[in-house]
Order: C-alpha cells, then structure tokens, then sequence
C-alpha cells in the first residue's frame, strides 16, 4: 500500500511539473507582453500631456510626472518577477535530460524572453528619465551611465531629497522585516524538509549586505554634518 501511494505521489508530481513545464513560457511571455503594453501606453500618454503643456497650467504637468511615475512601478515590479520566471522556467524545463530537445527549446524561448524584458525595462527606464529632464531641465542624469543614481539625487531639490530619504528608510524597515521572516522560514525549511543551509546562506547574506550598506551610508552623512 505504501508503495503504491510513493507512486501515485510521484505520478502527480510528474504530471504537475510537464503542466508547468509548457504553463510557465506562456506566462512569462504572456506577463511581458501585457505589462510591456500597459507601461508603454503610460509612458506615451505623460509624453502627450507633456508635449501639450501650455506652460502655466500645473495640474497638467504635475499629471504628467504622476503617470511617468506609474508607467516604471510595474516595470520594476516584472524587471523582479522575470528572473523568478527565468529560473522556474530553467527548473521545469530539465534541458539538462538526454534527448528532451522540447526542454532545450522551452529554456531557449525563456532565456530570449528574459532578455527581451531587460531591453525593455531598460529602454522604458531611459524614455521616462528622458521625458522627467524635458519636464525638469535642471534634472541631470544618463541612465546607461554607471553613475546615473549619484548624479540625479545630486539634480534633485531639497524636498525631493527628503523624499528620496524617507521612502529608502521606509524601504530599509521593510526589507529588514522580510529578511527576519525568510530567515525563520529557511530553518524551519531546514530542521523539517531537510533543505540544507543554502537558503538560509542566501537571505543572510542579502541581510548582511542590506545592514552594513545602510549603517556606512547613515555613518558617511552624519560625518558630513
């Protein structure tokens, strides 16, 4: 009886992974496409308001920033979920089995669609900051430049700064609250399913680097004063 229940849990498993195997391309294709479309429809409609602006009216240009803004959350938010997808894909797809050429071809087809959704990102990225400096001309900043960050908090006013700072903090508190949850998770993963402590290697080392890149940065701003 026993044997027979391993199988059948085995047979599911089986039949779970080759659904996932042809599902997951779809969705990562499908999920691109769509939010690709909705960003770019963003983008241009705070390209036409800003294109239209007469110069005085300041609700008309402050929607405009608004929906500039609105078009890269989104795009952010899939730039993350895209290397999740990317690795589902390359777990479900097993290219690594003898003579599972579909395999190869389902691992090809995410690789090209990861790609294709970094280009995108990036070129959303560099329309949005280009439009901001159209809007903004005292904004400065090339996205494709290394020191792109440094450069436009240096072009920001005070009051952006601020808000530059408080949503970082807020980002900080966040990130650490995850860190202690997955870190929980990742032992009881550990001493229950025998995952090993890779997991746990992982977040820490995100949390490590997370807590001494903040505390340099607090240290370096409070010497300045």
């Amino acid at each position: 009886m026993k044997s027979r229940v391993v199988k059948i849990d085995k047979d599911i498993i089986s039949e779970l992974k080759e659904i996932m195997r042809i599902a997951m391309p779809i969705i990562f294709i499908g999920s691109n496409i769509v939010v690709h479309i909705f960003c770019f429809a963003k983008y241009t409609k705070a390209k036409k308001l800003a294109d239209n602006w007469d110069g005085w009216d300041e609700d008309v240009i402050d929607e405009a920033e608004t929906v500039l803004g609105t078009a890269l959350i989104p795009e952010n938010i899939l730039l993350v979920c895209n290397f999740f997808m990317f690795g589902a894909t390359l777990y479900f797809a097993d290219f690594t089995a003898e003579g599972e050429i579909g395999n190869l071809a389902v691992t090809v087809v995410g690789m090209i669609t990861f790609v294709i959704g970094l280009f995108f990102a990036t070129l959303l990225q560099k329309l949005v900051v280009d439009a901001e400096k159209k809007i903004n001309p005292e904004k400065r900043g090339n996205v494709l430049d290394t020191e792109f960050t440094k450069e436009w908090i240096s072009s920001c006013d005070e009051a952006q700064k601020k808000l530059i700072h408080e949503a970082g903090f807020k980002a900080y508190q966040a990130a650490n609250a995850v860190c202690t949850v997955m870190s929980v998770i990742s032992m009881m993963g550990l001493m229950t399913f025998g995952t090993g402590l890779f997991p746990l290697v992982c977040v820490s080392i995100i949390w490590i680097t997370l807590v001494v890149s903040y505390s340099v940065a607090s240290a370096k701003l409070e010497y300045k004063k």
